[in-house]
């Protein structure tokens, strides 16, 4: 990967990021052979971007193959909590690059902050190579995104919509990709979402949710006056939950709205 330091484009704010990559391009003009001291350069960006808590975005450009580059870039991004895109632009053949090239996989499927990757290369993507991952997983958390975003503006309150908005609700990277979809700030979102978090733990919101009843929990009067379902008041619901979540109740093809988002 050549020039690598020199065209990497990062968005964060911390000083002592830019410092670090000022340094890492200086690195590279003074030295007189720049491929020996790249790999010191290539370390020194990668580490500091596994410690960084500002980027949200990365763009790569790369002049050579270099799978053992791009596989820690990878890493770095799956282990990250804040990249929320990435960008690999190379003018080279990139067939090359498996889906796992080192000694362990790189498991992008466990990553819930990256939204968005690009990738303009000569290569095809297929299930078996890491680049069919990293679409595959983006594309889910920006549809985890889409649902949420549908959920908390109210235009659709089904069971998808309800348990993506619970999905964002535990990561601060889909948080922050949320607060961009609806226009709002970080904290006008977490306000959103703790609201909309809390009307569906009543008990009719969490049925029809659910799929057990179309509007409210309405039972047959018992002969022997004994309580039922929807007779239990708001304390004795909220032990009832503790033990009970939306996704613990089985989907009906009856229930299940044929017109979710991807």
């Amino acid at each position: 990967m050549v020039d690598a330091a020199r065209d990497m484009l990062f968005r964060g704010e911390e000083e002592g990021w830019y410092a670090t990559l000022l340094d890492a391009g200086k690195c590279l003009e003074d030295s007189g052979a720049k491929h020996k001291h790249l790999v010191i350069v290539w370390s020194t960006i990668l580490e500091s971007l596994s410690l960084n808590t500002s980027i949200r975005e990365i763009t790569v450009y790369t002049k050579r193959k270099s799978a053992e580059d791009l596989e820690r870039l990878f890493e770095v991004v799956r282990s990250s909590k804040t990249i929320r895109s990435l960008n690999v632009y190379s003018f080279t053949n990139l067939n090359f690059f498996p889906r796992y090239n080192g000694h362990l996989p790189v498991e992008v499927s466990e990553n819930y902050s990256l939204c968005s990757f690009r990738l303009l290369a000569m290569c095809e993507v297929t299930p078996e190579s890491i680049w069919f991952d990293m679409y595959n997983t983006s594309w889910r958390n920006a549809g985890i995104v889409a649902r949420a975003a549908h959920f908390v503006n109210r235009t659709r309150r089904d069971r998808r919509c309800a348990l993506a908005l619970k999905t964002v609700s535990r990561h601060p990277a889909l948080m922050e990709e949320l607060a961009e979809v609806l226009s709002v700030s970080d904290a006008k979102v977490a306000s959103l979402i703790q609201a909309r978090l809390s009307d569906m733990q009543g008990i009719h919101e969490f049925m029809r949710l659910a799929g057990v009843v179309k509007d409210r929990v309405t039972c047959r009067p018992r002969g022997d006056g004994r309580k039922q379902l929807h007779d239990l008041n708001e304390d004795c619901w909220r032990h009832v939950m503790r033990y009970v979540q939306l996704e613990d109740v089985r989907w009906s093809s009856e229930t299940v709205d044929g017109t979710a988002l991807p």
